[in-house]
């Protein structure tokens, strides 16, 4: 009897064994498929639900804040500061520019834009842009990519045919808010507009062209894994696009604050 029980737990042992090596190998495979599914989804610039849930960020409820102001700003190329906005000029080993991030997402679907209303901007199905409205109205060379059909379009656009040297500034709109909560004032940027300078066919001065605008939240998990120098006397990428506008690293001016007549600075004062 004493041997029977001797051989049992002998056994029981070995099949706890067996079960938590198969466990920890279970393991391995799954850390090693999310690994391997997260580098994909880097490589092909595919973000995941919850990815995008991570750098989402949220807006405080009204009921939280005690004041609000919404700022327009404009960000110069001929800023230092600013640099790391508009270089390179075309996609290279460096990596990409804010516009072309941006045009590839609009392109291939995965952000939206919104008309630019000049102060009185919404944010709503109602003044979504077409990506096919955009590339016509600068003229933007395109086809129709694989797979397109009329209720799913798509296109194709080649590297030299986006824009991006004719992009000099962008405009932006911050948030500064009171959160009675935390008893302090936070700013955030709510959204990004490329600003297009383009001479007439006889020359002269440049015309400013705001082109569109797009929310931060919904390209900031594509923004954050692209970095960039943000100074010429250290070459090491310490920060990302994203990082740029969370830390308010960028340099403008105000050119207009909310208000009921809509009206800018020069003409409030």
């Amino acid at each position: 009897a004493f041997r029977i029980i001797i051989f049992a737990l002998l056994a029981a042992l070995s099949v706890s064994a067996y079960a938590q090596q198969n466990e920890s190998s279970a393991s391995v495979v799954r850390r090693a498929r999310a690994d391997a599914k997260k580098a994909n989804a880097k490589k092909n610039g595919n973000i995941s639900d919850r990815m995008q849930s991570f750098y989402e960020a949220k807006e405080k409820s009204d009921a939280d804040l005690e004041w609000m102001r919404v700022i327009y700003r404009s960000l110069e190329i001929k800023e230092d500061a600013n640099t790391c906005l508009f270089y390179p000029e075309e996609p290279n080993q460096d990596g990409q520019s804010l516009f072309y991030i941006i045009m590839r997402l609009l392109i291939d679907g995965k952000i939206n834009a919104y008309e630019y209303l000049d102060g009185r901007e919404m944010f709503t199905d109602q003044y979504k842009v077409k990506v096919k409205d955009i590339l016509d109205r600068y003229g933007i060379i395109y086809t129709n990519a694989k797979g397109s059909t009329e209720k799913n379009p798509r296109y194709a656009v080649e590297d030299s045919d986006i824009p991006g040297i004719e992009v000099l500034n962008y405009y932006i709109i911050e948030r500064y808010e009171f959160d009675r909560v935390s008893t302090r004032v936070k700013r955030r940027v709510e959204a990004i507009c490329p600003v297009l300078h383009r001479a007439s066919e006889w020359g002269g001065e440049a015309v400013r062209y705001p082109m569109f605008w797009v929310k931060l939240n919904d390209i900031r998990p594509y923004i954050a894994q692209q970095f960039v120098f943000t100074d010429n006397d250290n070459n090491l990428l310490r920060y990302n696009l994203d990082d740029f506008f969370k830390l308010n690293m960028y340099k403008g001016d105000i050119y207009k604050v909310k208000n009921l007549r809509n009206q800018t600075l020069r003409m409030q004062f």
